[in-house]
C-alpha cells in the first residue's frame, strides 16, 4: 500500500492540500500520513504561559478535525496515520517523507533535503 504524506499546519492552503491528498489516497487505495510540526519556540512559549498540555491537545484536535473534514464523503476512507512532531516544519516534512510514495507540499513549505527527487505541481481543488 503506497503512502501519501503531507504536513498540516492549519492554514487554508494546507487544508486544501490535505483534502487533495485524502482524495488521492482513497482513489489509489493508499494510506495517508499527516504530520504537524510543533517547533521548540512555540513549545517554549506554551511552557512559559503554563499552557503546554492544553496547546498539545489543541494542535492534536485541530489536526484530527482537519483530517475528518478531508475524508468526509469519500467513497472509501483511506487509512490515516497522524503525528505531532516536536521540531521544525522541515524536520516534520522529512519525517513524513520517509517511506512515502508521494509528499504533498503546501505553497511556502520547503522541500526536505533528504529527498533525492522532487516533482512539484500545483494542487487544485
Amino acid at each position: 500500500m503506497e503512502r501519501i504524506a503531507i504536513g498540516y499546519d492549519g492554514t487554508p492552503e494546507s487544508e486544501a492540500a490535505l483534502r487533495w491528498a485524502a482524495r488521492t489516497a482513497a482513489r489509489q487505495r493508499g494510506a495517508l500520513r499527516v504530520v504537524t510540526a510543533w517547533p521548540a519556540r512555540d513549545r517554549d512559549a506554551a511552557r512559559a504561559a503554563g499552557t503546554l498540555p492544553a496547546e498539545r491537545e489543541r494542535l492534536q484536535r485541530a489536526q484530527a478535525d482537519a483530517i475528518e473534514r478531508a475524508v468526509r464523503g469519500l467513497p472509501s476512507r483511506p487509512p490515516v496515520m497522524r503525528e505531532l512532531i516536536l521540531g521544525e516544519p522541515e524536520f516534520a516534512l522529512a519525517h513524513a517523507a520517509a517511506n512515502a510514495a508521494l509528499l504533498v507540499l503546501v505553497p511556502g513549505q520547503r522541500v526536505p533535503r533528504t529527498r533525492t527527487t522532487t516533482v512539484a505541481a500545483p494542487v487544485t481543488e
